[in-house]
């Protein structure tokens, strides 16, 4: 373990293992610096900063691999207190696409929930669950109705699960239309705080208030 005890960074946001070197990690800062980690020297090996000039905080990071490369995804907040995304390249810290979601704002405390998938990722924000593919860099938002409270991305195919306050599980099928297919999933009578796919995408796995681990078989539906 190691503590930083003059972290003039700022705190960190998100924080994961490198798929490329399972003895680093990558983590982002609240003031924009991307840090590579050694984990068996504890030595920082590279600092990048995020090239955003009116970047003023970094809420939530996420890596997301496009063409077998490595990303960031950043939640951030600007100089005019706006709530933005961007996609970071992690050669150099240069920004790759900024998206302009309008309903995600951070005057009313709005927590944001990203998931990462095979050829996409998703942000949930309340009932916003904006889909966005990694190539084309076009999104299309669905209303998830409830403000859902966390959200998944199966591992192959195009289908999402999302689990809210009430306890029901949403699967989303067909999510780059407009009109996606959904199918109900409930045994949670309280709310549902975790979601989880198997390598495989075969079972997910649901965890809720009354602390106990659901099982589910899941079966694509086209």
């Amino acid at each position: 373990m190691r503590e930083l005890t003059d972290n003039r960074d700022g705190k960190f946001t998100g924080i994961f293992l490198d798929p490329t070197d399972k003895k680093s990690l990558i983590t982002c800062t609240s003031k924009g610096k991307i840090l590579f980690w050694k984990t068996d020297s504890y030595v920082i090996i590279k600092k990048l900063s995020v090239n955003i000039k009116s970047l003023v905080t970094v809420k939530k990071f996420l890596l997301t691999t496009i063409d077998d490369v490595l990303h960031g995804v950043i939640h951030y907040e600007d100089q005019e207190m706006l709530s933005n995304i961007a996609l970071i390249e992690l050669s150099q810290g240069n920004v790759v696409h900024e998206y302009n979601l309008p309903s995600i704002t951070l005057k009313s405390n709005i927590k944001v929930r990203f998931a990462d998938g095979n050829g996409f990722f998703v942000i949930l924000c309340r009932n916003s669950l904006y889909v966005i593919d990694k190539e084309s860099n076009e999104f299309i938002c669905h209303s998830t109705g409830m403000p859902a409270n966390v959200v998944a991305c199966h591992p192959q195919e195009q289908m999402i699960a999302t689990g809210d306050q009430k306890g029901k599980i949403f699967l989303w099928h067909n999510i780059f239309n407009k009109n996606p297919g959904k199918t109900l999933l409930h045994w949670h009578h309280m709310i549902v705080l975790s979601l989880a796919f198997s390598q495989s995408g075969t079972v997910l796995y649901s965890g809720g208030a009354e602390c106990v681990l659901v099982k589910w078989q899941i079966k694509e539906k086209s």
